[in-house]
This record gives C-alpha cells, sequence and structure tokens, in this order.
C-alpha cells in the first residue's frame, strides 16, 4: 500500500470575488473563500 501524503496548496495573492445567489452549496463556499483571505461580495 502506498503512502499517502498531505495536499499541499502554493498561496495565491488574496482576489476579489463575487457570488450571486448563495444557497446551500454557495454559502459555505463563500465563507472559505473569505477565511482564507479573499474579499467576497454577495
Amino acid at each position: 500500500m502506498t503512502s499517502i501524503k498531505p495536499k499541499t496548496y502554493d498561496s495565491t495573492p488574496p482576489l476579489k470575488v463575487a457570488f450571486l445567489g448563495l444557497g446551500v452549496m454557495g454559502y459555505p463556499m463563500a465563507g472559505h473563500l473569505a477565511l482564507a483571505g479573499h474579499q467576497v461580495k454577495v
């Protein structure tokens, strides 16, 4: 069995992101982006 390496991500500069209508799936997506330091407009 192979070992599973943890995911690593390259850091990205903060982005401006807009969401039109959140709903069940969009609400957590927007929240995660905001917590990651991106500017989110709803």
